[in-house]
């Protein structure tokens, strides 16, 4: 993979307000205006690729276009060709940040039911909980647990996963002890 790529992408998290999806998507529009060629779409497939919304509510397609209106829509995992699966195939072994490696191993999965990026999605969005926890904005911390809960259920109720995203869950709310100051530890015992 192009390391010019890398660069604009670690970049984009470099300047990103959180580590969150939207923020990385936000940096990389930026940087994306001064690129051309494979460069730039790569850069666009990434963009797209985060600006999916989550719906929870369907844990065996998630994603959806952030916005419909006019019977026009934003980016769709359906929109993605073989050819973008193949790119961010080879793309995926050499990011570092977790919470991009969820999104994108999260769609591999969704899209192709590739095991190893369904597996890998459960570690990275652990992962990217740990960075993202705080007991007075916990809803992004939440998300990822719950979607590692939801990725490893398919997996079957007595797997590994499940017992990993239990005990992460178990970790987390002996660490609050009761203190937190808004919902986490009733949404984390639910």
């Amino acid at each position: 993979m192009d390391t010019n790529i890398l660069d604009i992408i670690n970049e984009a998290i470099r300047h990103a307000e959180s580590f969150e999806c939207f923020d990385y998507r936000q940096e990389l529009l930026k940087l994306n205006d001064g690129l051309d060629g494979s460069e730039k779409e790569v850069i666009q497939l990434i963009t797209d690729i985060l600006s999916y919304h989550m719906n929870k509510n369907n844990p065996k397609q998630p994603f959806e276009p952030y916005a419909v209106f006019n019977g026009k829509r934003s980016s769709a995992l359906d929109d993605l060709s073989q050819q973008d699966v193949e790119t961010l195939i080879g793309l995926y072994p050499n990011l570092e940040d977790s919470e991009l490696k969820a999104r994108i191993s999260d769609v591999l999965w969704t899209r192709n039911k590739i095991y190893k990026y369904g597996q890998d999605a459960i570690d990275n969005y652990l992962i990217s909980a740990t960075r993202l926890e705080d007991w007075n904005q916990w809803t992004s911390f939440f998300e990822r647990i719950e979607r590692a809960l939801q990725l490893a259920l398919f997996f079957g109720k007595d797997n590994d996963k499940v017992d990993q995203v239990n005990l992460f869950i178990e970790k987390t709310i002996t660490k609050i002890n009761g203190e937190d100051p808004l919902y986490l530890t009733g949404k984390l015992v639910e």
